[in-house]
């Protein structure tokens, strides 16, 4: 358990110069040891009791979870790949983003949970026209394949057939909330940190897991619908 304010006693009520025998058990070790000795292995025991209670506080926290750490890993691959959308050619991105998406939205589902300070203010990063530029780079690149009839928007409860829906468009919102949470991660500052998990983790479970969805299921179709086209795109 950790005690605030802790601290290690530096020494001990024996005299000095006494050849008295010290149970190595209480001091870490794994032998007898006489009195000249025991200074330095207390100060290693204690430097590995602080190091180990560091260890355990980080472990209690979402930050420096494997979960965390990895969603941060790929979130940020994913704006990269955005971001350079257009850099190749059309199978590729099509090749690269039916694998990254899905592997985004199962990092994401494992985030875990924060307490949310509702005084927090976050400053986000992304803004208009980085959103607009990853939409056009993605929009350029799909050309009439960015567009698809989508069942899943909300305004399909006033519409008796589907509407229209873009491929850059949902990858430009998944892109605006990841691509806020990574700015925010980056920060170093734990308070700021735990705000964005709690941030990104929202709006995945509200708004951009939904998108990502959309997309993946449009991508999907464009991928494997069209072989012949889309290899001719990749030998080029």
């Amino acid at each position: 358990m950790y005690i605030e304010n802790f601290k290690f006693p530096t020494t001990f009520a024996f005299p000095l110069g006494s050849n008295l025998k010290i149970p190595a058990k209480h001091l870490g070790a794994v032998s007898y040891i006489s009195y000249k000795e025991k200074i330095a292995t207390f100060a290693d025991y204690k430097r590995k009791v602080s190091t180990k209670i560091i260890s355990m506080e980080k472990e209690n926290n979402p930050i420096y979870e494997r979960n965390t750490l990895e969603f941060v890993t790929v979130a940020l691959e994913f704006c990269t790949f955005v971001e350079n959308a257009g850099n190749t050619g059309l199978f590729d991105f099509l090749d690269k983003a039916v694998k990254i998406l899905p592997l985004l939205y199962l990092k994401a589902t494992l985030l875990p949970e924060a307490e949310e300070d509702e005084d927090a203010e976050p400053e986000l990063t992304v803004t208009e026209d980085m959103y607009e530029s990853v939409r056009n780079r993605i929009a350029g690149l799909l050309g009439e394949k960015d567009s698809y009839l989508e069942t899943f928007h909300p305004d399909m409860q006033y519409s008796d057939t589907p509407i229209a829906a873009f491929i850059s468009e949902n990858l430009a919102d998944v892109y605006q909330d990841t691509g806020n949470f990574i700015s925010l991660f980056r920060q170093g500052n734990e308070e700021v940190m735990l705000e964005a998990i709690v941030l990104c983790r929202k709006n995945f479970c509200e708004f951009w897991g939904q998108q990502l969805l959309n997309a993946l299921k449009a991508l999907h179709a464009v991928r494997y619908s069209d072989e012949e086209l889309l290899e001719t795109d990749k030998e080029e």
